[in-house]
């Protein structure tokens, strides 16, 4: 029986996350579209299906769908994408099921404390940094850094969909962004070279939004060119590369 295919769309040329994996292997970029795939498709669920007790049962039946995937079992054309990298990176499951859980938590409605929204986070944009950095590194990512880095990243969102209402954010940012590197120790920022570079267009991004004043315009995401984009991640590579060449001559 042939496998059924899932058509997996290419990172998207000028995307942020473009650039952070710009230094990354081809092999490594693929495996990451796959994980954005299945990114929209949940994100689909809770976008698309205006009924929550059906957009629930979808999720549980994903949730399901990805236990069986990891003991081979695959039914969706997505899941069998999904099954092909399990032979090449350590993927935790946990990670799969906390963006579905974040899914659940949209679709429940959740309170507005800052406790709630930093455990959304973690489920949520969190989950995709850390399967992203098992793809992207040879280590598992330090979980102190991905819990702020998702913290960071999240708040800056905010701050472009929102703008003036959300100026707050820009300080939590700020602050979850020194955690994030402060977590991590010198031997592990190269192998997190992939989400540095996020980091960095992100914080660029920040103090962009900062100088207009978060004059946000509705309906109109404000973004860094692509020129720009590229020459910060070329410089924070190079920052980074002549950081750990220093580490290494240390030795």
């Amino acid at each position: 029986m042939s496998t059924p295919s899932y058509p997996i769309e290419p990172i998207k040329p000028g995307s942020s996350l473009y650039y952070a994996l710009l230094y990354c292997s081809t092999p490594m970029r693929e495996a990451v579209a796959v994980l954005l795939s299945f990114f929209n498709e949940m994100n689909a669920v809770v976008n698309t299906v205006s009924e929550p007790s059906v957009a629930k049962a979808k999720l549980a039946w994903w949730s399901t769908e990805i236990t069986q995937t990891y003991k081979h079992y695959p039914h969706h054309p997505l899941s069998f994408e999904i099954d092909k990298l399990l032979k090449q990176y350590q993927l935790p499951e946990a990670e799969l099921q906390h963006f579905i859980q974040a899914k659940l938590m949209l679709i429940e409605g959740q309170d507005n404390s800052q406790q709630e929204i930093e455990r959304y986070c973690r489920q949520d944009i969190g989950a995709k940094l850390y399967l992203i950095s098992c793809i992207t590194s040879k280590t598992l990512p330090n979980e102190e850094f991905i819990y702020h880095l998702g913290v960071a990243l999240h708040s800056i969102d905010e701050i472009r969909r929102f703008g003036k209402t959300k100026q707050a954010q820009a300080e939590i940012a700020k602050v979850h962004y020194e955690k994030a590197l402060a977590s991590l120790k010198d031997t592990e920022r190269y192998e997190q070279l992939s989400l540095l570079i996020l980091a960095k267009l992100y914080m660029t991004l920040l103090a962009e939004l900062e100088r207009s004043g978060f004059d946000v315009v509705a309906g109109k995401r404000m973004s860094l060119t692509p020129i720009r984009k590229c020459w910060i991640a070329w410089r924070t590579k190079v920052y980074e590369k002549k950081r750990n060449d220093k580490l290494l001559y240390l030795k």
